[in-house]
């Protein structure tokens, strides 16, 4: 398999594709922490009485958050795999299946 050279379109679909991918991981982190916060700690820290019950309301700000994030982030990973792959058959020619 000889390599072909990566002109200056590929070299951008390339970065774009890492950049999807890089956010990919803040992406996954909010909706981590959004749902850890919504679903285990407001309800632990009501139910031990140190914050009052009106802090529920976060709940229902919280899910909708970590759900979109988690959107956001399938929606970010295919996209750089997508645009990598791309990148990919055009640099080996032969790898195509």
């Amino acid at each position: 398999m000889d390599p072909r050279v990566l002109n200056s379109e590929l070299w951008s679909a390339l970065g774009l594709a890492i950049s999807h991918l890089i956010m990919v991981v803040g992406f996954v982190a909010n909706g981590a922490m959004a749902f850890l916060l919504s679903h285990a700690v407001i309800p632990s820290l009501q139910q031990s009485g140190e914050v009052p019950l009106e802090t529920s309301i976060f709940r229902r700000i919280l899910y909708p958050v970590a759900a979109i994030s988690a959107l956001l982030a399938l929606y970010s990973f295919g996209r750089g795999i997508y645009l990598a792959v791309n990148v990919v058959m055009v640099f080996y020619p032969r790898f195509a299946i």
